[in-house]
């Protein structure tokens, strides 16, 4: 331990002992005397080392600062002389502080007047419902700002009009072919049908009910030919079909 170190834990040893000794061994420093609360005028006790307290409790010191406080009013030092400048928005004289226009401040009067020179917005009309709505003039120059709304939008880019448009047929998950037809009834979320029913009803002359199954009578499901199709009234008796289906196949064998 160096020098500096040994003297300042002999000072720690030094505060310590003296403390221990006025609370405990020094006589004088252990009486209490007696004080008058100058809010309440109530006697109270405090020790010696307590003596500059004024007040019997927390309740009457809060008391004196609130009488303190009242009718104290608070100036407003400012150092710096104020100058007067026109709101560059509606024109309208204001002080503002000379270092505040130094560093660039002071143009315009409120935050409403500065709110109002930087609203860029500019009116424009909905190029897929004719709604009328407000963009910044900073996104219609990146090449937005034609469709009012994200549904609109999604409305523009679909079917034809979409970039991954191959002439409306796609596969879904179980290997089915699917046909985009997005006034049909029963067309799921995207607009898109299952072909084997476009074809069934295609024969029958009307809509399938969503109860109604069709079977592909080869297990080929991309196979959507008239004469491979099967229709049933529910999806009961295209189990029990099924079912027939294996018992024959198992007496056969």
């Amino acid at each position: 331990m160096g020098s500096s170190g040994c003297r300042l834990f002999v000072l720690r040893i030094a505060l310590f002992s003296r403390l221990c000794y006025n609370r405990n061994g020094n006589p004088e420093a252990r009486a209490m005397i007696s004080k008058i609360c100058q809010i309440c005028g109530k006697e109270y006790q405090v020790f010696p080392s307590r003596s500059h307290v004024k007040y019997c409790s927390q309740e009457c010191r809060n008391q004196a600062r609130a009488k303190a406080s009242t009718g104290r009013t608070k100036e407003k030092r400012c150092h710096h002389p104020k100058v007067t400048r026109v709101c560059r928005q509606c024109g309208k004289e204001f002080l503002v502080q000379e270092n505040q226009v130094k560093l660039g401040k002071g143009i315009y009067c409120s935050k409403e007047c500065k709110a109002k020179a930087r609203d860029t917005r500019v009116a424009l009309v909905c190029a897929v419902c004719g709604k009328q709505f407000q963009k910044n003039r900073a996104y219609l120059e990146k090449g937005f700002g034609k469709y009012c709304s994200r549904a609109c939008r999604n409305k523009a880019r679909s079917g034809e009009k979409h970039y991954k448009w191959n002439g409306g047929i796609k596969i879904g998950k179980r290997g089915y072919i699917y046909e985009y037809r997005p006034d049909h009834p029963f067309a799921n979320s995207q607009g898109y049908v299952p072909q084997h029913r476009l074809v069934m009803e295609k024969l029958l002359g009307r809509y399938l009910v969503p109860e109604e199954v069709v079977h592909h009578k080869n297990g080929i499901v991309t196979d959507n030919r008239p004469e491979n199709l099967m229709l049933f009234s529910n999806n009961l008796a295209h189990l029990e079909y099924h079912k027939e289906q294996d018992m024959s196949s198992n007496g056969s064998r």
